[in-house]
């Protein structure tokens, strides 16, 4: 695939419709809540809500209705070590990034 075609003026709307066209992430665009007729540029914010992250909080939010306090160890995942586990996953994050840049400055 090729990009759009350099004789189409960059700030035109033909121009802005071909280079959608070739938008790998395009796809994700259905994992959000967007409202009709709105373009959504905020980058001061949380972001539009993620079908995903809807679905999870809804789970969370069952959970505790059906499981009340016995939910810190009956939910799944269990609250009572769902800090740590999330606090696990970004250090691990951090490590790699860290390790990634270092060999990368020394090759």
């Amino acid at each position: 695939m090729s990009l759009p075609s350099e004789n189409l003026h960059v700030s035109g709307e033909s121009y802005a419709r071909e280079f959608n066209a070739y938008d790998q992430l395009a796809s994700f665009r259905d994992r959000f809540c967007i409202q009709p007729g709105t373009i959504y540029l905020d980058g001061n914010s949380l972001g539009l809500l993620s079908r995903d992250a809807e679905a999870a909080l809804l789970g969370a939010l069952e959970d505790w209705k059906r499981l009340g306090i016995a939910g810190w160890l009956q939910a799944e995942p269990a609250w009572f070590s769902l800090g740590e586990e999330l606090g696990a996953r970004v250090v691990a994050s951090c490590a790699e990034r860290v390790c990634s840049s270092v060999g990368s400055a020394e090759a």
